[in-house]
């Protein structure tokens, strides 16, 4: 009985072995010479010119907008009741203008936000195999504290992006990431 045992272990042992199981006898994932992998997708999109080159524009939603005032009017007694006057006063020196836009608010800063991506949450085929949908976790790097309120949601912010395979390589064909309260 226990020679069964032994033989049965052992037989498990080289037949996961062969197939590219884990200690537990699932078979672990593995990447294929050529496969788009999440550590390649994230350089892509962190290096593609649409995500890379930030933000120095914000246009934000009117609600998005009142809910950042009123976050900063809690913590501040100087901030005036009309919503472009608050948002630059307020978001000084970051916010070099503000201005009301019918039902939404345009602010200009003083400096760009930069987009770093954290992580890619997966990668699915769209369509072909020629074609990757890659849904990713980002954040603003170094964002005002005072500029949180006003981008609606805290991080990590949710995008994707659609990739095609060229000759050369995959590249980002479509990229989705601008967190909600953007216009």
């Amino acid at each position: 009985m226990k020679r069964m045992r032994t033989t049965w272990a052992v037989a498990i042992l080289v037949g996961c072995s062969a197939l590219g199981c884990n200690s537990r006898g699932e078979q672990a994932a593995t990447t294929a010479p050529g496969d788009f992998t999440r550590s390649e997708a994230k350089e892509r999109i962190q290096a593609d010119q649409r995500f890379a080159s930030g933000t120095r524009r914000m246009s934000l939603d009117w609600d998005v907008a009142v809910n950042g005032v009123s976050s900063i009017a809690k913590f501040r007694d100087d901030v005036p009741p009309d919503v472009g006057m608050a948002l630059s006063s307020a978001a000084t020196p970051h916010v070099a203008s503000a201005r009301q836009r019918g039902r939404s608010v345009e602010l200009i800063l003083t400096h760009t936000l930069e987009p770093l991506v954290m992580e890619v949450v997966g990668i699915t085929d769209e369509g072909t195999s020629a074609m990757k949908l890659v849904p990713f976790q980002w954040r603003y790097k170094d964002l005002p504290e005072v500029l949180a309120p006003f981008i609606g949601t805290p991080p990590p912010y949710q995008g994707q992006a659609l990739f095609r395979k060229y000759d050369d390589g995959w590249r980002v064909e479509k990229l989705d990431w601008q967190p909600k309260g953007f216009s």
